[in-house]
């Protein structure tokens, strides 16, 4: 009962279920369309690798043309998830997963603290955004996630500048 009674508590556990549950069911899904390029690229790579990969693009040639985007973070992330083993997907679903959690609860952190919304409003305003159709290839899909990374990023800089404006640059 005790959990029922604090705001903050109910908020982030309705928000935590709103962006976990609908996708479980993806788990273990296999590999779509990019999905296959990328781990074949990436997943026996040394970790050293990465560090070239600030300078030069992320997937190589792998789509028959040298691409002009750079995502070290994103193409470590993939390698990182291989040691679960490159052929098992569940490790890469995980991951997807907990991105999109750890989005959820920063818009939840961001509607409450950022725009003042009470518990009831932060909460509605995380599970409209765990629950919005557009998440559904970004979370289910592996090479969705050069969406939900760089979001998760995002919503991080603009919490902390949240902070640093209301404590006065502490």
């Amino acid at each position: 009962m005790g959990a029922f009674r604090s705001p903050r508590l109910l908020s982030t556990a309705v928000a935590t279920l709103a962006a976990v549950l609908p996708f479980l069911g993806a788990l273990h899904g296999y590999f779509l369309s990019d999905d296959f390029g990328l781990i074949w690229l990436l997943w026996d790579k040394p970790p050293a690798h990465f560090l070239s990969l600030f300078a030069a693009p992320w997937t190589e040639t792998i789509y028959g043309y040298r691409a002009d985007e750079i995502r070290p973070t994103l193409a470590f992330s993939y390698w990182l998830d291989a040691r679960w083993g490159a052929a098992n997907p569940v490790g890469y679903h995980v991951t997807n997963i907990l991105l999109h959690l750890g989005n959820t609860l920063l818009v939840l952190a961001l509607a409450r603290s950022g725009a003042a919304l009470p518990w009831l409003g932060a909460a509605f305003a995380a599970v409209l955004f765990a629950l919005m159709p557009a998440h559904a290839e970004t979370v289910v899909w592996i090479s969705g996630r050069a969406d939900s990374l760089p979001s998760l990023f995002m919503l991080l800089t603009l919490l902390a500048y949240h902070f640093w404006r209301t404590k006065r640059g502490a």
